[in-house]
């Protein structure tokens, strides 16, 4: 896999339960998170920025609580911010995936973001006939050693495991759309962007589809293609080992299971987190705001005789 830009790192923030355990870098509580951004049609150095996690690491809905966000800043130190139960938003359909607006001043903390211009689209996928073994990487909190003074994340590395999503069972019993990715996950990293990253100089073949069933094979370029956000991190799967005996053949009586991680994550696909910045209500104060700067963007001018 070509070197992950170090820029990147900087698109990830740690979420705690509390604002002690955030404090205290505590390691066995919380999680990951990241940032996306919707460029400004009208001024595209900004961006509408958005924190996005799980739903299962963000506060139950209804239920006034907060999580609280760790972020870098440009000192060496780390700023924390609260995020009330009130500004996260949901999936419709229960996916396990949240996103919370930010007002957060990118020029006070050392934080960068995903931008929209980087989501795998389903065109994307066809075109560049994305499918089992192609690398992956995700980027999040690696308890123990996610860092103290600042948040110091951690890439993983691996492969896609199966052409196309499945449903696995989530936390809340609910069956979650996944791409199933042999990747290693571990408590610390739900909540974690998950991107594909081509190999450079390598030939295949775009999926084929009803328009074009036999379509030509894509040459990729030296630098490889992407990255490309496929996802968020929510887990791995498990399986459960029945316990032996001594002599290592026979089970306990009364049975006994121990539950190992396979290896396998699971990612709930972009196509969700699209759904949600598209949101009706987040896409109208998008518009309110824009405006709002073309309203000031034309008191400006008028006030300028030589415009």
């Amino acid at each position: 896999m070509p070197q992950i830009p170090i820029d990147w790192f900087s698109c990830v923030f740690y979420l705690y339960p509390t604002r002690s355990d955030a404090e205290e870098g505590t390691a066995m509580r919380g999680g990951t998170g990241f940032l996306v951004g919707i460029r400004s049609p009208r001024m595209p150095f900004n961006a509408y920025i958005y924190a996005v996690t799980n739903a299962h690491l963000a506060p139950q809905q209804d239920s006034g609580d907060s999580v609280y966000a760790r972020f870098n800043r440009f000192d060496g130190t780390f700023e924390i911010i609260e995020l009330h139960e009130g500004k996260w938003h949901r999936h419709p359909d229960a996916d396990d995936i949240a996103i919370c607006e930010l007002g957060l001043n990118l020029e006070r903390v050392n934080q960068t973001y995903v931008s929209e211009s980087m989501f795998l689209t389903e065109k994307l996928f066809i075109d560049n006939g994305i499918g089992p073994g192609d690398d992956v990487f995700m980027i999040g909190r690696f308890q123990t050693i996610e860092g103290k003074d600042q948040n110091t994340p951690t890439a993983r590395f691996g492969n896609i495991s199966q052409l196309f999503a499945r449903e696995v069972k989530n936390s809340f019993g609910l069956n979650q759309l996944s791409f199933i990715v042999e990747m290693r996950s571990l408590s610390g990293y739900s909540g974690s962007p998950v991107f594909a990253y081509l190999m450079p100089f390598y030939k295949r073949d775009a999926h084929p589809t009803t328009e074009q069933p036999n379509p030509p094979a894509v040459n990729l370029l030296p630098n490889g293609v992407g990255p490309w956000l496929i996802g968020v991190d929510w887990g791995h799967l498990n399986r459960f080992q029945e316990v032996l005996d001594q002599d290592r053949k026979t089970p306990e009586v009364p049975p006994r299971w121990v539950k190992e991680n396979s290896g396998m994550s699971m990612v709930v696909p972009i196509d969700r987190l699209t759904d949600l910045l598209q949101k009706e209500e987040l896409r109208q104060h998008r518009n309110e705001t824009e405006a709002i700067l073309a309203e000031a963007e034309m008191d400006a001018n008028s006030s300028n005789p030589a415009n």
